[in-house]
């Protein structure tokens, strides 16, 4: 859970990296959907357009920080989703 722990800070900084982020929030998720299930993260971050999220998803430093990532977050089962309101 520590290393859990570690990633949900680690992917805090983003919200510094990428000034172009607008309600940045992570956090564990609940788990309340599925009792028992180990927790996931959760992701929010707004982006006042797309260009803004293109800029920030192929950034090197973003790419990096996934790698960096990957022994300890399923990145194969999440989700990524752009949506407009």
């Amino acid at each position: 859970m520590a290393q859990f722990d570690k990633s949900i800070e680690t992917l805090a900084t983003l919200e510094q990296i990428f000034p172009q982020s607008k309600n940045f929030t992570i956090d564990k998720s609940l788990g309340l959907s599925v009792p028992n299930e180990k927790p996931h993260v959760v992701l929010v971050i707004d982006f006042d357009n797309e260009q803004d999220w293109r800029n920030y998803y192929f950034d090197e430093k973003h790419l990096a920080m996934i790698k960096s990532l990957q022994p300890y977050v399923d990145f194969k089962n999440m989700a990524v989703e752009q949506f407009e309101f």
